[in-house]
């Protein structure tokens, strides 16, 4: 309760600067479509925005089950006795994304800043997204540093209110990098057709310290289209010359991740308390934009590798993941205001990794003994792939905006089973259970079926 009292109170602070600036304001203040600005001079701007998104889904997931892995799915309760089973539907109300922004000039023409800071009704808490300080070092040479988006993925790039879908597709959800903390260095050309960027960042997310000695660094090199490419845009701006981006992006990162907690919670700075292990990723991407006065398409091609990626320490391929994510956007209106969507995804691994069961009865200890249990790991390899389709209904261009869509999802997963069986400890006469590898290897694969309808109101100043 204290914790959503304080974040409570914070977005009620800002609101209080946001309205009562204007009342201490000596410059010119303005407000419109591009929200709500002070321009005290050259050297001293603001500008601030609201943006909120209102959504209602309602969806159904359906599972499968093949092969002879899956026979013993039937002793979970929640399951009947079947080999494949539909789930409830379900339906939600929800406030997808409510933000203030805030960003402009300090000081002097070459300091930038921005700070973003959002309430997720789905996490039901309110934290910083943006927060960093941007430095024109002159000679089309820009430095930033602060929290801020690592130059990686086309489609995470894009501000969240200038998507067509209310999400990113599957492969940006999954494995694009999050905001982190960090230095950027970014060079344009003085046509801004060609451009460079450089980040080094902690690798750990949001909001999150670095939890090993490595760093996440990336590089981004595309080529643009003369006077340079605005992720910003859409569409619905209705260009009057053919935009474009093309380029190639690499990442890598070795990222702290929590394995244990010694006598309590974890508390950062105590090492002790924390038991961390590291998990190496590896990524290239190749992408492509291109937007005209009534249309865009956006796509992307990404391998990604991804070393110690298991819950089971093990050296070599076992303990690797490697993936291919292809993904691929598209818009087309039909008025000057209405516009299609569609939207496909797939991501695939290229080999078998070892990976926990996706499904199956918790670990069986003493008493019981049984002859199939639950198997403790499996050689597994997945597949997803998306289809979206949908409609945006523009109000008043990006400031106003209705969306219908409907989003189906599968998840393949193929397994080998290595199974393992609880025996009693003869040798020592005390029943307890141990660990004997059975000669026994069976296939099967789980399919997850997500279809979901979704409509949205979006609403930004």
């Amino acid at each position: 309760m204290l914790q959503r009292a304080l974040e409570i109170a914070v977005l009620c602070v800002v609101a209080a600067v946001l309205m009562g600036t204007p009342v201490f304001a000596e410059g010119e203040v303005s407000a419109g479509e591009d929200g709500f600005q002070i321009t005290e001079s050259d050297e001293f701007t603001l500008k601030a925005h609201f943006f909120v998104q209102f959504a209602a889904t309602r969806g159904r997931t359906k599972l499968d089950f093949r092969g002879g892995l899956y026979k013993w799915i039937n002793s979970r309760p929640e399951f009947e006795d079947r080999q494949d089973t539909r789930l409830d539907n379900q339906a939600n109300f929800d406030i997808r994304r409510a933000r203030v922004i805030f960003e402009g000039k300090a000081f002097f023409e070459w300091l930038r800043y921005k700070v973003q800071v959002e309430n997720s009704g789905a996490s039901n808490t309110t934290e910083l997204l943006d927060g960093y300080v941007a430095l024109d070092a002159g000679k089309n040479l820009e430095f930033q540093f602060g929290q801020f988006k690592a130059p990686f993925d086309a489609f995470e790039i894009a501000s969240a209110w200038r998507l067509l879908f209310v999400e990113r597709p599957v492969g940006t959800r999954r494995f694009a990098p999050s905001r982190d903390v960090g230095l950027l260095a970014r060079w344009r050309s003085k046509s801004k057709r060609w451009n460079a960027t450089y980040a080094i960042q902690n690798g750990n997310g949001r909001n999150m310290p670095n939890t090993d000695g490595g760093m996440m660094q990336t590089l981004r090199l595309e080529i643009q289209n003369k006077d340079g490419f605005d992720y910003n845009m859409s569409a619905i701006d209705h260009p009057s010359d053919w935009q474009y981006a093309a380029g190639v992006a690499f990442l890598e990162n070795s990222d702290g991740v929590l394995v244990d907690e010694i006598g309590g919670p974890c508390v950062m700075g105590i090492a002790k308390q924390c038991a961390f292990t590291t998990r190496n990723q590896t990524a290239y991407e190749a992408f492509f934009i291109g937007r005209g006065s009534a249309y865009q398409f956006t796509s992307n091609y990404q391998v990604w590798r991804i070393d110690d990626a298991r819950m089971i320490d093990l050296a070599g391929t076992l303990d690797r993941a490697e993936l291919e994510i292809v993904q691929a956007e598209l818009s087309v209106f039909t008025s000057d205001r209405f516009e299609g969507v569609v939207r496909l995804a797939k991501i695939s691994s290229s080999d078998q990794s070892l990976i926990n069961p996706p499904f199956g009865p918790p670990v069986l200890t003493s008493p019981f003994l049984v002859a199939e249990p639950r198997p403790n790991y499996l050689l597994g390899k997945s597949r997803v792939r998306e289809f979206s389709v949908g409609m945006n209904y523009y109000l008043r261009k990006q400031n106003a905006r209705i969306h219908l869509g409907w989003s189906k999802q599968k998840d393949r997963t193929e397994v080998l089973d290595i199974f393992r069986s609880y025996v009693p400890d003869l040798g020592r006469g005390e029943g307890r259970p141990i660990t004997d590898r059975l000669n026994k290897i069976r296939g099967g694969s789980v399919d997850t079926r997500n279809s979901v309808w979704t409509a949205m109101i979006s609403f930004r100043i």
